[in-house]
């Protein structure tokens, strides 16, 4: 019999999984790029695709300042928009 996962966990496994398919390649990024690696090649069902973005040395730094911040966010998909708010939102103490 499996056992059945809570969403909590099913996401880190799925994160766990999609590092993994990586390798080596998150090595030789920053905490903050891995992270968002991660999240797209998560998003995008594609690692190969997530390979493919290129930052500038203050990008997540300057990302990171915004939200806390309370810059707005923009965007056209109600799943990222419900993400955004229930996640990265609620962890950083924003609203």
């Amino acid at each position: 019999m499996n056992k059945i996962l809570n969403p909590q966990e099913i996401q880190e496994l799925s994160f766990k999984i999609v590092r993994e398919k990586f390798g080596p390649y998150l090595e030789t990024k920053s905490e903050e790029e891995r992270t968002v690696i991660t999240r797209i090649a998560h998003a995008a069902a594609d690692t190969e695709y997530a390979k493919s973005f290129i930052f500038h040395p203050e990008s997540c730094k300057a990302g990171i300042d915004a939200l806390k911040e309370g810059k707005n966010i923009i965007t056209d998909v109600e799943m990222v928009r419900v993400g955004i708010l229930s996640q990265g939102l609620a962890l950083s103490g924003s609203k």
